[in-house]
């Protein structure tokens, strides 16, 4: 691959207690690639490693092993001086924008942040690309003198992106982007984002737990549970193979939340416990299979 982000055999192992520690893998044995310029919309339950996946990728959180590519650049093996070149191209759209805004600074000055740490630009052309960026996201010259808690969520929100696309990046983690707004206005974001991927030449990860936008937005889906990748391809939703793919699709007909407990390095397949389909076999890890031009992590295939 020339082009892209990709990680492979990507794992991300957490420990907790001090007495007795609990090991658990919040991304395990992971392989997912996002192409030049497509939206892979990564789908699953609240805990099951999606956001840290996303971060593993731009390299905010370090990967206990696999490697991380970047336009056929190994991340991993480079020094942090390099990766700091590198990671102007890769940026992170929080699902909470309030979290990523210095509450004691102006909106003007948390979108040139990222131009004044890079020494991008000097003083007088900064303004003007900060005021080009707010023309681009649907802002006013207004809300740059605001404060984050003087602005709206889908306010909030769009100056976040402005800030995202300050340093003109190639791929960009949306975690649950529109999640935290009111259904009115995720809409206007989500078009937003898709207008500005077609101008600019982005790739996303769009991180959600809402099935409905993913296969709105998406170019290919991927579905994660328990740290693991178990299905992805094209239009999944419509004919899903994996067990727990179809129970999604499910929940989401009867408007159902799903709950699982993550397991401290469990053994075989991680869905074994609540899958209706589940077999001897399934004690074992499943590896992942290509059938019809999908992906999919199931004995089942």
């Amino acid at each position: 691959m020339i082009d892209g982000v990709r990680g492979v055999r990507l794992r991300k192992i957490f420990e907790s207690g001090l007495i007795s520690k609990r090991r658990i893998a919040a991304v395990d044995e992971v392989d997912i690639e996002i192409r030049a310029g497509e939206t892979l919309a990564l789908v699953g339950e609240s805990g099951s490693g999606k956001s840290t996946l996303g971060r593993l990728l731009l390299l905010l959180e370090k990967p206990t092993s696999g490697e991380i590519y970047f336009d056929g650049k190994n991340l991993t093996e480079m020094s942090s001086k390099e990766i700091r070149k590198i990671r102007q191209k890769m940026q992170l759209i929080p699902q909470h924008p309030e979290s990523s805004m210095d509450p004691r600074w102006k909106i003007y000055d948390s979108i040139a942040e990222p131009l004044r740490i890079h020494k991008l630009t000097s003083r007088d052309e900064e303004r003007e690309v900060v005021y080009r960026l707010i023309e681009v996201v649907g802002l006013q010259e207004e809300h740059l003198s605001r404060h984050p808690h003087e602005l709206s969520g889908g306010e909030l929100q769009r100056a976040v992106i402005a800030r995202a696309i300050a340093l003109t990046p190639r791929f960009i983690v949306c975690d649950e982007p529109t999640s935290m707004l009111d259904v009115s206005v995720q809409a206007s974001v989500i078009n937003l984002l898709m207008e500005l991927q077609r101008k600019l030449e982005l790739s996303y990860l769009f991180i959600t737990h809402d099935l409905e936008v993913a296969n709105a937005i998406t170019h290919r889906m991927a579905v994660m549970y328990a740290g693991r990748i178990v299905e992805e391809g094209n239009r999944i939703l419509d004919e899903p193979m994996h067990p727990y793919t179809r129970i999604l699709v499910e929940s989401l007909n009867m408007n159902v939340e799903l709950k699982f407990e993550q397991k401290e390095e469990q053994r075989g397949c991680k869905f074994y416990h609540l899958c209706p389909e589940r077999m001897n076999k399934c004690l074992k890890p499943p590896e992942m299979v290509k059938v019809n031009g999908r992906r999919v992590r199931c004995h089942l295939y």
